[in-house]
């Protein structure tokens, strides 16, 4: 009797093991008031949408760990995609991040890779920090960070992204330079600020602008250039120098 009560006991524990291990987590369940002191989730993935937009951020991670006074999560090896429709048009992963689902706010940290899908290009920059406002649909960073396109390499002393018209982005770095090597030819520009309208092939430097041809240098207020024709489209009092 002792036996078979021990065996029918094993059952129904072993059934709901089965049903709890299984059971899908929303992100109901972890809610300020549903949190014990700390709570660590496996995989966890968040689904924001915006009012009035198109745009929705799909946030996951390989680990989470929950703290119950607040809305923040500690998130190892984090992935956040902006969703245009069904497609990705940019995402950025990072070793570890924060997410605040109260601001909807993300900053990431350590190994930061934010990569740009314009096209058929992928466009790829490096930092160590970025921050994710997901209200405003900006993405910014004060770190030093390196951008890697097809044509040209970008170095600044941060950088600042901003939606326009969903599809377009308007991307803004700050004490900025960046050199380019095309079929022998070497160009290289810097400036206090330097505009990139994506999917526009055209630079926009603002302030102490310059643009290096080989020999000659074009130093001027402001400077739009072409970086694939590798063409000055026009500029604001400015002067050329030959060295």
């Amino acid at each position: 009797m002792i036996r078979k009560l021990a065996l029918v006991v094993s059952v129904f524990f072993v059934i709901f093991l089965i049903f709890f291990l299984n059971e899908e987590i929303s992100t109901e369940q972890f809610k300020t008031d549903n949190l014990n002191s700390n709570v660590s989730i496996d995989q966890p993935i968040w689904l924001i949408n915006q009012a009035n937009s198109e745009v929705a951020y799909k946030i996951s991670a390989n680990n989470a760990l929950a703290n119950k006074p607040n809305e923040n999560f500690l998130l190892a090896r984090a992935v956040i995609e902006e969703l245009l429709g069904s497609k990705v048009s940019s995402s950025v992963r990072s070793d570890i991040a924060l997410l605040d689902l109260g601001l909807k706010n993300l900053v990431m940290s350590e190994s930061v890779h934010l990569e740009l899908y314009i096209g058929n290009e992928t466009f790829d920059l490096y930092t160590n920090e970025i921050i994710c406002d997901l209200n405003l649909k900006e993405i910014k960073s004060g770190e030093k960070i390196t951008l890697e396109m097809p044509l040209f390499v970008l170095e600044s002393e941060g950088f600042q992204i901003k939606n326009v018209e969903n599809k377009n982005k308007e991307i803004l770095f700050n004490k900025a330079e960046f050199n380019q090597s095309k079929e022998g030819d070497i160009v290289s520009g810097k400036a206090d600020l330097i505009i990139h309208n994506f999917p526009s092939d055209v630079l926009t430097l603002k302030g102490s602008a310059e643009v290096k041809f080989n020999s000659s240098t074009l130093k001027a207020e402001e400077i739009q250039f072409n970086y694939k024709s590798q063409t000055i489209i026009k500029s604001k009092n400015s002067k050329f120098i030959n060295s």
